[in-house]
């Protein structure tokens, strides 16, 4: 299964599981690439520290033959409103899609983790809900 893991921000050690949510999620093409842009909320009241957050996100396909598949290879994530600190509100995290040659883009499972705890998913197509865990192993 290809996954894309990189940490990126993350909160004070008393944040806990599930206070931060997706809000607005915007779809986009440009140049043949495909874009989903989220916005990323948070009730955590500690200041955050953009050091401790791993996204982790897998793209799928569907072949030609009409099977869904992990599509392989390195996605690519950006946060659109550095400085990642929720300080001024919400943060725009953006995802480009991969091209998959010999089938169409199908979905996206993406998670943000907090010490391996899960904060927020998105998840589309609703049918891939099963490909998210709860937990991911804490990096050192």
């Amino acid at each position: 299964m290809a996954a894309l893991a990189l940490l990126l921000c993350a909160f004070a050690a008393s944040v806990q599981a599930n206070d931060m949510s997706i809000g607005k999620v915007t779809n986009t093409a440009s140049g043949g690439k495909k874009f989903i842009d989220l916005v990323v909320t948070t009730v955590a009241k500690e200041k955050i520290d953009p050091t401790q957050i791993q996204l982790v996100v897998h793209f799928y396909a569907r072949t030609a033959e009409g099977a869904i598949v992990s599509t392989p290879g390195d996605a690519v994530s950006r946060w659109l409103t550095p400085p990642v600190d929720w300080a001024a509100g919400p943060e725009t995290l953006q995802l480009e899609c991969p091209v998959v040659k010999g089938g169409a883009y199908y979905g996206v499972v993406m998670g943000i983790y907090y010490k391996g705890r899960i904060q927020a998913s998105y998840i589309y197509p609703g049918s891939l809900s099963d490909n998210l865990p709860d937990t991911i192993p804490t990096v050192r």
